[in-house]
């Protein structure tokens, strides 16, 4: 089956179940997911999310839909928007593709998905138009799935979003690939400071591959956030550098409350990574800084 786009209210669907970014344990954080989460029974649907954890970067997850129209919610791990350089493009598409897998696995024959990334993680609305686009027909024709996909616009979005023209995405496509070549290089200037690869990744918590594989630029052009963060904290930065550090590949920085927080306990003289992740899992469990190698993408 194929996949379509239209324009309406996302819960009205007459579809199976509906896709919307995971939430933090505390609850919806954005007034789209609020609504979700009011509609389905707040309490027990939070509790459900609760119950799968930690997502990564495009993974997903079914619930039940609770008290929706739909009897199943996807839902999925959304990137931020840096500016296209730290590879949410790819991200995002794992995202629809990982939705699609999950429902799949569960018998579900059809699906509405909204505009992943245009709220609070700020993707174009341009870009994430395509992206969704050509991720859903592309992975429906390339796995043969016998799925209905609904892509479904907000009314007010559909009159924010111009036409997105082939040229216009090519020419994204040209600037990330400048920024990326230029970012990549800023960011492993401070890389060249770490000695002893293994003893460095130990102090930190990663793996000595994951350090491996960033130092010998293998993989994705930056690693995840959470191991920047870490490598920060490991190379003793000045605030200056840190700054610096973070926003040749995560830009801007700080840019979240968790961002916020990290900074204040650093300026109060912080440095054991083991404290900082105390003091940061006691304002939210969500901020701790934990190195994920399962769900690492380099």
């Amino acid at each position: 089956m194929a996949a379509e786009t239209i324009t309406g209210d996302l819960m009205q669907q007459n579809t199976e179940a509906i896709v919307i970014p995971v939430v933090p344990f505390s609850g919806p954080s954005s007034k789209f997911t609020r609504m979700v989460y009011e509609a389905a029974g707040y309490d027990e649907l939070l509790e459900a999310r609760r119950a799968f954890g930690h997502l990564h970067d495009g993974e997903a997850a079914v619930t039940s839909g609770f008290g929706l129209r739909q009897k199943h919610v996807i839902h999925v791990y959304t990137p931020e928007w840096f500016g296209g350089i730290s590879g949410e493009p790819k991200y995002l598409t794992r995202c629809y593709c990982n939705a699609l897998k999950a429902a799949v696995r569960q018998g579900i024959r059809s699906v509405a998905f909204p505009l992943l990334g245009t709220g609070t993680n700020r993707v174009p609305l341009q870009i994430a138009l395509r992206i969704a686009e050509d991720a859903l027909r592309g992975y429906i024709r390339a796995h043969s799935l016998d799925i209905r996909a609904v892509l479904v616009i907000h009314p007010a979005t559909a009159k924010a979003l111009p036409e997105l023209h082939a040229d216009s995405f090519a020419a994204f496509a040209e600037m990330s690939s400048i920024q990326e070549s230029a970012a990549y290089e800023r960011f492993h200037a401070y890389l060249r400071r770490i000695e002893c690869p293994s003893r460095f990744a130990e102090s930190i918590g990663c793996s000595p591959s994951t350090i491996t594989r960033i130092l010998n630029r293998k993989g994705k052009s930056v690693p995840h956030k959470i191991t920047v963060l870490l490598i920060a904290l490991g190379l003793g930065l000045t605030r200056e550098e840190r700054l610096d550090f973070m926003n040749s590949v995560y830009a801007p920085y700080p840019h979240d409350a968790r961002d916020r927080r990290l900074e204040e306990l650093l300026e109060e003289g912080h440095t054991n990574i083991t404290l900082i992740n105390s003091l940061l899992a006691e304002d939210d469990p969500d901020w701790i800084l934990m190195h994920k190698p399962k769900g690492e993408q380099m």
